[in-house]
């Protein structure tokens, strides 16, 4: 029988314009990445990347600066994902948004 977990797979601080790896599915389980939550903390427009390592990009996120409309942005996608898929996350240009990447975790 498999174990069902809701579960926090990142929470923290992008700046990066290279891919910074956010969370690998452990070997034996599998993860539905279920909530995507950015937030720009910067005075600038930013365009934050989630994508699978080696793969695709999942989403392409634009946020206004910070403290205007639009400065967060909340996705509730239902993407599942095997052993060893790691979920990377990156900025277009060096401004920082807050992440956090929540969902279910299966152990089989």
């Amino acid at each position: 029988m498999a174990l069902l977990h809701v579960m926090q797979f990142y929470a923290g601080t992008i700046s990066s314009t290279t891919a910074t790896n956010l969370y690998t599915v452990p070997a034996g389980d599998r993860i539905v990445l279920r909530t995507v939550s950015v937030q720009n903390q910067s005075s600038s427009a930013v365009v934050f990347t989630l994508a699978l390592s080696g793969g695709p990009t999942i989403v392409l996120i634009s946020t206004n600066p910070e403290g205007t409309s639009g400065d967060n942005f909340q996705w509730r996608p239902w993407i599942v994902l095997p052993a060893g898929a790691v979920l990377q996350g990156k900025v277009l240009t060096a401004h920082a948004v807050g992440v956090i990447l929540s969902g279910s975790i299966y152990t089989i």
